[in-house]
């Protein structure tokens, strides 16, 4: 008998990383600055632990830095009410 395949827990947060990075770039861009990047440090917070253990630096990298960016720009440039 063959078992379904099934994923790690570090691959479905990965996955709920991404759509939470493409939803933030949408609500960024669409609808609420401050929602926007908070969504986006989520995302990448979510996918985050996937690259480390899968030992991909380069990608811990990237968003170390964009969410260091996005981090920067919600505290220095804060929405007018």
């Amino acid at each position: 008998m063959k078992y379904p395949r099934v994923r790690p827990r570090l691959t479905y947060l990965r996955i709920l990383g991404n759509i939470a990075l493409v939803v933030g770039q949408f609500v960024l861009l669409f609808l609420d600055r401050k929602v926007g990047l908070l969504i986006l440090i989520t995302g990448s917070t979510l996918s985050l632990p996937f690259f480390v253990k899968k030992k991909q630096w380069d990608v811990v990298a990237v968003i170390v830095v964009g969410t260091t960016l996005n981090v920067f720009g919600l505290i220095h440039n804060p929405v007018p009410n």
